[in-house]
C-alpha cells in the first residue's frame, strides 16, 4: 500500500543516528515500501537502510537561537519535498508545525517525553516561574495536539494524556531491536564488572554510581557522554572514579561487546516527576542483552521487575540498599544468570521493537485509507 508515498521524519535536536528516530521508526517504515525523508539538523545527507537523510546546516548560539533558527531551516525544506506526511520529534517543532497544517499536510508529532512534567524538573529554568511555563506549554501542545493528524507516544502515560483530551494518540514504546543487541553471552563468562550506559547528569545516578565504586571490589564500565565537561571534572576527582573505566561515547556495536563481558547494568534514574513514568530504554536493552540489573524502586519499574523477575530495586538515594543489591546479584551468579534469561524472555515475548513497530505501522495504514475513503 505505501510504496508510492513519501514520509519525511524531522528533528531539530536529535543526531541522525538516534536510534528510535531512525534505526527503528524510519527504517521500519522504508522496508515498509515508504518512500522516506529524514531532515536533521546539522546532520550529514547520506543514503541508509532504504532512507535519505538530508542533514541542514543550522548556525546559531545557545538554546533559544537553535529553537527559532533549526525550526524554520527544516520547515522551509519540508515544504519543498512534498511529502505525502511529516512525522517530527521535538515539541520546540509545534509552531512551526502549523505552517505544514497551512499546507493542507498530514503531520504527526512524536511525543519522546512529557514534556510539562519534564519542564519542572529542568534546573536551567528558574524554580519561581517552571510551573508557569509547564502549564502554558501543556496547554499549547494540548492546542496542536487536537489540530495535528496523530500523536505518537513513547509510553502508555503519555498516550492517556492526549487521549484524555480527544487528541489521536498511539503508543510505539521505544523497546530494543532484539536483532540489534543479539543473543546474549553465556553468564558465567562475564568479567568482574558493572556497567552504565546512557546520558550522564546528576539526575541518572552519576554521583550515586561513584558513591557505590568507592572502594568497590569491581570494576565499572561507564559509557556516554556528561552533561557537562565541569561535571565530568567534579566525578573524576571522587574516590570512586578510580574503579571506573569511561569509555565515552559508543557506538552500537561496542555496547553490545559491553553488555556481553558486564554481569550487571544500573539504572538509578532519581524518581523527579519526570522520571515516575518513564519506560527508560537501557533498563529493557539490559533485559534484551540477558543481563540482570539494578533498578531505582519506582512503582512501575517495580511491577515490571517484579513480574519478570529480572533485576532488584533499591533506593537511588540510599547507598547501603544500593551496595547490597549489586552484590546480591555479584555473589549469587546463578540467580543472577536467571534473572538474565527471565529478561530476555520478557522481552522477546513483551517488550520489543517487532511488536511496537506493528503500532506505527497500523497508525499509518489507517491514516492513508481515511484519506483514500474521502477520496
Amino acid at each position: 500500500m505505501g510504496r508510492n508515498l513519501h514520509i519525511c521524519h524531522l528533528t531539530t535536536t536529535h543526531t541522525q543516528s538516534d536510534v528510535r528516530i531512525f534505526y527503528k521508526e524510519c527504517t521500519t517504515l522504508a522496508e515498509a515500501g515508504y518512500q522516506v525523508t529524514f531532515l536533521v539538523a546539522n546532520g550529514q545527507s547520506v543514503y541508509e537502510n532504504g532512507v535519505e537523510i538530508i542533514g541542514l546546516p543550522v548556525v546559531y548560539s545557545g538554546r533559544l537561537q537553535r529553537m527559532r533558527k533549526a525550526g524554520k531551516t527544516l520547515v522551509v525544506k519540508a515544504l519543498e519535498l512534498d511529502a505525502d506526511l511529516y512525522h517530527f520529534h521535538d515539541p520546540e517543532f509545534l509552531r512551526f508545525a502549523n505552517r505544514l497544517l497551512k499546507a493542507g499536510k498530514r503531520v504527526v508529532y512524536d511525543a519522546h517525553e512529557d514534556v510539562p512534567r519534564q519542564i519542572m524538573a529542568k534546573k536551567w529554568i528558574p524554580k519561581l516561574v517552571r510551573g508557569f511555563i509547564s502549564k502554558r506549554f501543556e496547554r499549547f501542545e494540548n492546542k496542536m495536539a487536537l489540530r495535528l493528524t496523530a500523536v505518537v507516544a513513547a509510553t502508555p502515560f503519555i498516550r492517556k494524556r492526549f487521549e484524555k483530551i480527544g487528541a489521536r494518540t498511539v503508543d510505539v514504546c521505544n523497546y530494543p531491536l532484539l536483532s540489534d543487541l543479539g543473543k546474549p553471552s553465556p553468564y558465567g563468562e562475564k568479567e568482574n564488572t558493572i556497567c552504565y550506559v546512557g546520558a550522564i547528569t546528576e539526575v541518572r545516578g552519576i554521583h550515586e554510581m561513584m558513591q557505590l565504586m568507592e572502594g568497590a571490589t569491581f570494576s565499572m564500565q561507564l559509557a556516554g557522554v556528561f552533561r557537562s565537561q565541569k561535571l565530568k571534572e567534579q566525578v573524576a576527582t571522587q574516590p570512586g572514579w578510580r574503579n571506573v573505566n569511561y569509555i565515552g561515547f559508543v557506538g552500537r556495536e561496542q555496547i553490545r561487546a559491553l553488555y556481553a563481558r558486564s554481569r550487571v547494568g544500573l539504572v538509578l534514574l532519581h524518581p523527579t516527576i519526570n522520571y515516575r513514568h518513564a519506560l527508560p530504554v537501557k533498563m529493557f536493552e539490559y533485559m534484551a542483552a540477558g543481563l540482570p540489573f539494578v533498578a531505582s524502586d519506582i512503582p512501575l519499574w517495580k511491577k515490571i521487575i517484579e513480574t519478570h523477575q529480572c533485576g532488584l530495586i533499591a533506593d537511588p538515594h540510599d547507598p547501603e540498599a544500593v551496595q547490597q543489591a549489586v552484590e546480591a546479584l555479584l555473589n549469587h551468579p546463578a540467580k543472577a544468570a536467571a534473572m538474565g534469561k527471565n529478561g530476555r524472555k520478557a522481552v522477546e515475548e513483551h517488550f520489543n521493537w517487532g511488536i511496537e513497530k506493528q503500532k506505527l505501522l497500523r497508525l499509518y495504514q489507517d491514516i492513508f485509507s481515511q484519506q483514500a475513503g474521502k477520496g
